[in-house]
């Protein structure tokens, strides 16, 4: 009994903490501007920001954002890792 109580427990911290769609495009936003100087990363903040092609996946304990299916980055609990290009 205390298992699933854990185990409940461990899924609604993980439900809760999920990042949202903005969490992920931040997280993008600033890889690009630490990549390529501020000024370019400012622009491809802004192109990220506006990107049709950014698709978000709600897996509800974790989540995705893929551009063209490319993983972009995989977010859980609140932190939101971008994937090496």
């Amino acid at each position: 009994m205390r298992n699933l109580i854990v185990a409940a427990l461990v899924l609604a911290v993980l439900y809760f903490a999920n990042p949202d769609k903005a969490d992920h495009v931040k997280a993008i936003n600033a890889r690009a501007t630490e990549k390529s100087g501020e000024l370019i990363g400012a622009i491809q903040s802004i192109a990220n920001a506006v990107d049709p092609d950014l698709e978000y996946h709600n897996f509800y304990l974790f989540s995705t954002v893929t551009r063209r299916e490319n993983l972009v980055s995989v977010g859980l609990l609140k932190m939101v890792f971008p994937a090496k290009e």
